[in-house]
């Protein structure tokens, strides 16, 4: 059996309960987020509105990939298609990269 089985249980809890009907938790608009992070989906960066919710993994993706596919794409090849390989996980952030290379 479950401790509370509402937030109305809890006393003083009704303004956080009619936040979390709403789907805000502490300020964040939760369907807005969710839909933001849908994987399926990349951040258009060009939109400040979904730009807001980018975040710069380049600290754990072991350096700025981006930057370098830029170079050696440029570098290169300035003036000819080349075929680079970019791989990772579903949902970890390719598309979003590949915009963020294309802009």
């Amino acid at each position: 059996m479950p401790l509370v089985r509402n937030l109305s249980q809890i006393g003083g809890m009704g303004a956080m309960e009619s936040d979390l009907q709403q789907g805000v938790v502490m300020g964040l608009d939760l369907p807005r987020f969710y839909a933001a992070c849908n994987p399926s989906k990349p951040l258009a960066m060009g939109n400040a509105e979904e730009r807001q919710y980018y975040i710069d993994f380049a600290s754990v993706r072991g350096g700025k990939i981006i930057e370098a596919l830029r170079r050696t794409i440029t570098t290169l090849s300035p003036d000819r298609p080349t075929c680079q390989l970019f791989t990772g996980h579903i949902g970890c952030g390719k598309s979003t990269e590949l915009l963020r290379l294309k802009s």
